[in-house]
């Protein structure tokens, strides 16, 4: 895949998952040919878990996934964290 390809500027949004969703929790089930991604959410009135979203991939997508998640955490980390008191 190349750069372009990879833009959310080559990207047709959906109107109906524009907003995205909101998930307390994942649940990922492994199968022989496909990895299931659930996204859950925990609902306090009348208190319950409620399915808002899956995404089924090959395993080769959710190792892309994994990776793009690891990416995303380092940089977020570096982000985040206060420099060493040594930087000056």
């Amino acid at each position: 895949m190349n750069e372009s390809d990879n833009s959310y500027e080559a990207l047709v949004f959906d109107p109906t998952v524009l907003a995205g969703v909101w998930a307390d929790s994942t649940r990922v089930h492994l199968g022989r040919d496909a990895l299931t991604v659930d996204f859950i959410r925990d609902v306090p009135d009348p208190p319950g878990r409620v399915l808002v979203a899956r995404a089924i991939v090959s395993p080769f997508v959710g190792a892309q996934l994994g990776d793009q998640l690891n990416e995303a955490w380092r940089s977020y980390y570096r982000w985040s964290m206060p420099g060493d008191a040594d930087d000056g």
